[in-house]
């Protein structure tokens, strides 16, 4: 099979998925450790129907391959410059179905890499990966973040663009054809047959607990150091308390790919109270992804301290004394034994 980007391949299959291909399940854990290194686990099904719609190995449409620890290792290459490989495994699973979980690790979080779990914006297509920032926060703000918090977000390489008109003269794109519209109607049982046992999802742990997230976190208060930037499977359900993909105006939305619609944000807008729901960052994400501001904060540990506020002078607000050198006892990581 010839040598692609990880992060088009992996676009590619979220977009399959998505578009009611196939089923398939990619599940990614990112965890931070205390020393700013990570530790990345991908793992990888395919079930017994897409492995059979596989090509023969080495062509174009050869899926299976990807499974193997030679794909692995070239994905590691484009996760960032000092990422490697450390385990992978192939395994079969229920149902004909196999997987494999890939172990990477990686020496910097600021380098790594990964494709974006934004799918909402017009340029995904061209504009899907996403970098992790892991930057210190040094004044305190009305936006949540307190100086001494350790920061991380996600980042496109470019700036994004959203679903709005980039000017007022630029038309509104037409919309679909009523005729076109009821073909996918009745296609929906059918394209829901093929996103059974379907899910991506991507997840942030950090060493400490999250502090404070400004796009939107589950289990705040259970102390939590774990957020999802996206989390969708067949076993969700909407607002309702419908399956998701039994209601038809949302299916409708995910056939065409309009992942940005009204919809869809009107049913996902309460995922952080409702474990139900799927997780999809849509409206928000523009700003959580490449602007300051939005991102997850939690305190540092004694490594981080060292590497990113070590001698720098931190500003609290006149409420809480001004600003002040930075001082591990007061802003720092502590665990509870």
């Amino acid at each position: 099979m010839k040598k692609c980007n990880h992060f088009a391949h992996a676009a590619l299959l979220i977009t399959i998925a998505l578009s009611l291909s196939g089923c398939m399940q990619l599940d990614t854990h990112v965890k931070l450790n205390e020393d700013g290194t990570a530790t990345i686990t991908e793992r990888l099904r395919f079930s017994r129907r897409l492995l059979d719609l596989s090509g023969k190995e080495g062509s174009e449409n050869d899926i299976a391959s990807l499974l193997k620890k030679e794909a692995a290792e070239e994905r590691a290459k484009h996760f960032g410059k000092s990422c490697v490989l450390a385990s992978h495994e192939i395994k079969d699973a229920e149902g004909g179905a196999r997987e494999s979980v890939a172990v990477y690790k990686i020496d910097d979080l600021n380098e790594l890499h990964y494709v974006s779990p934004f799918a909402a914006y017009k340029d995904y297509a061209k504009n899907n990966t996403v970098k992790f920032h892991l930057y210190p926060i040094v004044e305190t703000s009305w936006t949540g973040c307190d100086a001494g918090d350790v920061a991380v977000a996600l980042r496109p390489l470019a700036p994004p663009k959203g679903e709005q008109r980039s000017n007022e003269n630029e038309p509104l794109p037409s919309g679909p054809l009523p005729v076109d519209s009821q073909i996918l109607r009745d296609l929906q049982p059918v394209l829901r047959d093929m996103l059974k046992d379907f899910k991506v999802r991507l997840t942030f742990e950090s060493y400490a607990p999250i502090r404070f997230s400004q796009i939107g976190l589950r289990g705040k208060g259970a102390g939590t150091a774990s957020i999802d930037f996206i989390h969708f499977s067949d076993k969700d359900l909407d607002k309702l308390g419908g399956s998701f993909l039994e209601n038809e105006e949302l299916m409708l939305d995910l056939s065409r790919g309009e992942f940005a619609s009204k919809e869809i944000a009107d049913h996902v807008r309460d995922w952080q109270h409702n474990l139900t729901l799927p997780v999809f960052q849509n409206w928000g994400s523009m700003f959580a992804t490449y602007r300051n501001g939005d991102a997850i904060y939690f305190k540092p540990s004694p490594a981080l301290f060292e590497k990113i506020f070590e001698g720098k002078t931190l500003n609290f607000g006149e409420r809480n004394g001004g600003k002040r050198a930075a001082n591990f006892d007061e802003i720092g990581f502590k665990p509870k034994n």
